[in-house]
């Protein structure tokens, strides 16, 4: 793989992990911690949604050949998000990261 293609994919995703726990924050600081976690994998579940449909449905049937603990990835990020919503907005988001 290109090394080139992987920085860029991790300069995006940083940036994206520092906008999104900025605007959880803000989220946080209007409606609440369980409502910007709502709020977050909501608008990624429907996002993704719309990508597997435009991708014809994905292989979904695969995962089940997954070690059950893979399956808790869903809740550990739950845990991450919420920590990412609750932190920022109360110790900011350079002391976040």
């Amino acid at each position: 793989m290109n090394l080139y293609w992987l920085a860029a994919v991790t300069a995006v995703g940083g940036i994206a992990t520092a906008l999104q726990a900025h605007f959880m924050g803000l989220l946080d600081r209007r409606a609440g911690t369980l409502e910007s976690v709502f709020i977050t994998y909501f608008g990624g579940g429907l996002l993704i949604g719309l990508v597997m449909l435009l991708q014809r449905g994905g292989n979904l049937a695969a995962a089940a050949a997954a070690p059950w603990y893979a399956h808790s990835a869903g809740a550990l990020g739950l845990v991450i998000v919420g920590a990412l919503a609750y932190r920022t907005p109360r110790l900011g988001l350079v002391a976040v990261f």
